[in-house]
């Protein structure tokens, strides 16, 4: 009889008394308490890090809105030397003059040993 009390799979088999149920109770909670701890021990949330970007000072916007109105600077579109070249006065050469300059400078420099 003792061989019986100390194997639990034989004791499922035979009728179980009181304490030996809740000897096999115990043994049952332990065993899960043992496996719960041993999952939460496993299942803790890696810490990831993950580093830190510095972009540096970031430039002001070229655009200001306000209310329903957006503004470009106008400052800080162009650089003061275009800004300078764009200001000034340009010279426009008509193509159509262009040409008979350019052909009348032809007709007095040719040699009369140029042929045509």
């Amino acid at each position: 009889m003792a061989a019986q009390e100390t194997d639990p799979a034989r004791a499922v088999e035979d009728d179980l008394t009181d304490e030996q149920m809740e000897q096999l109770l115990a043994q049952a909670t332990t065993r899960l308490r043992q496996k719960e701890s041993s999952k939460s021990l496993q299942t803790q949330p890696y810490r990831y890090t993950f580093p830190k970007l510095d972009a540096g000072a970031l430039d002001q916007s070229y655009i200001t809105s306000t209310g329903d109105v957006a503004e470009a600077d106008r400052t800080r579109l162009l650089e003061d030397e275009q800004r300078q070249k764009c200001g000034g006065i340009r010279k426009v050469e008509d193509p159509v003059v262009a040409r008979k300059i350019a052909l009348e400078v032809c007709q007095t420099t040719s040699s009369p040993f140029h042929l045509q």
